[in-house]
């Protein structure tokens, strides 16, 4: 079976994707998909620049080259995401 056919987002509005800024929906979406890795190691495999791959928009992913490094990068940007987050809620 396809990863994408896994994916939590397979049945959500796409556009969601294709803000310019990160939607909540989609990095809540994100964030609890199986195939997520998948999705961001496609993503930067292709070296596609539109969009919210595997949780993460372009201007972030732009500098991954391998799959071998996503994982301890998705855990760091998971955690820098939180706490400007929760900056951001505080204010």
């Amino acid at each position: 079976m396809n990863w994408k056919n896994r994916a939590n987002c397979i049945d959500s509005d796409q556009d969601l994707f294709f803000e310019y800024l990160e939607h909540p929906d989609a990095v809540k979406l994100c964030a609890a998909c199986d195939v997520r890795l998948e999705c961001l190691s496609y993503a930067v495999e292709n070296r596609i620049r539109d969009g919210f791959w595997g949780g993460v928009k372009w201007n972030s992913r732009r500098k991954l080259t391998s799959k071998s490094n996503l994982i301890e990068f998705l855990e760091r940007y998971d955690r820098y995401r939180k706490r400007v987050w929760n900056k951001n809620i505080k204010k």
